[in-house]
This record gives structure tokens, sequence and C-alpha cells, in this order.
């Protein structure tokens, strides 16, 4: 049952990693940009108190300008659900990786189709996890074509 499960497993650490550098990457991108936000208003505030004439006027314009690119991105970045949404989709995938290795750990070194319906209720989930919402499950890799070339030492297709 194990190197069934295997496939899956792999998979799914690739999928948790790569969740969880998006999510710290977000995060760490979303931080800058309020931080730049705060600064462009903090600047805007001090151009225009120090500065008299057409200097304010162009000073004033273009750090309004950059806080506002930034708001846009603050905005846009946050109905995104971005880190958010990473960081939980890797927690829903280390779980199930526990989950499943602790599975395998029990059962694992037994074979015969009594467990056909576990793997695949495991498959399934999975699947589930990975998917994004709105995406045709036909875009997604599904567990039953991608494991259903695997071979066991005997020859057998599981």
């Amino acid at each position: 049952m194990a190197e069934r499960l295997e496939p899956t497993l792999v998979f799914a650490r690739g999928e948790r990693d790569k969740y969880a550098s998006k999510g710290r990457f977000q995060s760490v991108v979303i931080n800058g940009a309020i931080g730049l936000q705060v600064i462009a208003g903090a600047l805007t505030t001090g151009v225009a108190a120090a500065t008299t004439g057409r200097s304010t006027s162009i000073g004033v314009s273009i750090l309004g300008g950059l806080s506002t690119v930034l708001a846009s991105y603050l905005a846009k970045a946050r109905g995104s659900g971005e880190p958010e949404y990473s960081q939980l989709r890797a927690r829903e995938l280390d779980t199930f990786i526990r989950e499943v290795e602790a599975w395998t750990m029990d059962y694992g070194h037994l074979t015969g189709k009594d467990y056909d319906e576990r793997i695949n209720m495991y498959r399934q989930r999975f699947e589930q996890i990975i998917r994004t919402e709105g995406e045709d499950s036909s875009t997604t890799m599904t567990a039953q074509n991608t494991h259903s070339n695997v071979t066991t030492k005997g020859g057998e297709k599981v």
C-alpha cells in the first residue's frame, strides 16, 4: 500500500512547499508595500509643509501617485486573499501528509484490494485540497490518471 500512495505523497509535499513559499513571499511583499505607503504618505506631508510654489505641486503629485499605486496593489492583494490562502493550503497539505504517512506506517506493508477504497479516498482528498475555486476538474492532475501507471515489484499495475 505504501508504494501506491508514495507518488501522491511526493506530489503533496511539493505542493505544500510551493504554497508555503508563496505565502511567505506574499507576506513579505505586502508588508513591504504597507511600509512604502506609510513612507510615501509621510513624505507627501513633509514635502507639502516644507516647500512652496511649483516644486510643492510636483513633489506632492509624484508622491500622491506613488501612494495611489501602492494602495491599489494592497487592495488587490487583500481581495485575492493572499497570503492567507497559500498559508491555509500549506497547512491543509501538511495535515494530509501527516495522516497519509501515519496510515502507511500502520498499513503500508499490507497488500490486496481491501485497501483500495482508503487509497482512493486519500487521493480524492488530495485533489480537493489542491483544486482551486472555479478551476475545471479536467485541468487538475487527477489522482486516478497520475497513479494508474504505478506498478508493484511483481509487475502488477495498481
